[in-house]
């Protein structure tokens, strides 16, 4: 199953979900696992998200 979940907790969605996207501007700027993410951020804008 498939099931999208919006929520603006980081925390949150790491802890809910396989497979995060986090999106900027209504596009998918980064999708990875949450250690992905933590690891390889795409850009200033993920370093900036995961930082707060």
């Amino acid at each position: 199953k498939t099931i999208i979940f919006i929520s603006h907790d980081l925390n949150e969605a790491m802890k809910l979900g396989d497979r995060i996207a986090i999106m900027r501007n209504g596009r998918i700027n980064q999708i990875g696992t949450a250690t992905e993410i933590l690891t390889h951020p795409a850009d200033s804008y993920v370093e900036k998200f995961i930082a707060d």
